[in-house]
């Protein structure tokens, strides 16, 4: 998609957690190394995402799997924000929708029956005290 923008004549800049080759996608790319769905929120990435956002005034921003809450306040001051989610984690502690330790897909909308699947299914990270808290989230 970025380089199709670019080609069009649509300023495209990309800022990645992990840009591991800035050229990749024939758009001006930036690293800021903000938090994964794994991590706690990073202050100053959401402070260097909302700095540029200032500098450049994007017509839109769109978001792809972007889970730090700091980075996703700061980008709220856009003009426009799509957010893209290519799994399940909004809506699945495990996020794909599948028992890790078993065969099985899980059907169960997400809620307390999460908490119970963690400790019988294995759900999040096995059944330990840290997947619970995570199912609850």
């Amino acid at each position: 998609m970025l380089p199709e923008l670019a080609r069009n004549a649509v300023a495209v800049t990309l800022l990645g957690r992990k840009v591991a080759d800035p050229s990749a996608f024939g758009v001006v790319a930036e690293q800021i190394a903000w938090g994964s769905d794994e991590s706690p929120p990073v202050p100053a990435a959401a402070s260097e995402v909302a700095r540029v956002l200032e500098a450049l005034r994007p017509d839109v921003v769109l978001l792809s799997n972007v889970f730090d809450i700091a980075v996703l306040r700061a980008v709220r001051a856009a003009r426009r924000v799509i957010a893209r989610i290519h799994d399940h984690r909004m809506f699945c502690p495990t996020g794909d929708r599948v028992y890790p330790q078993f065969d099985a897909i899980c059907t169960t909308p997400m809620g307390g029956a999460c908490g119970v699947s963690t400790l019988i299914r294995g759900c999040v990270r096995g059944p330990r005290r840290a997947s619970c808290g995570r199912s609850r989230q």
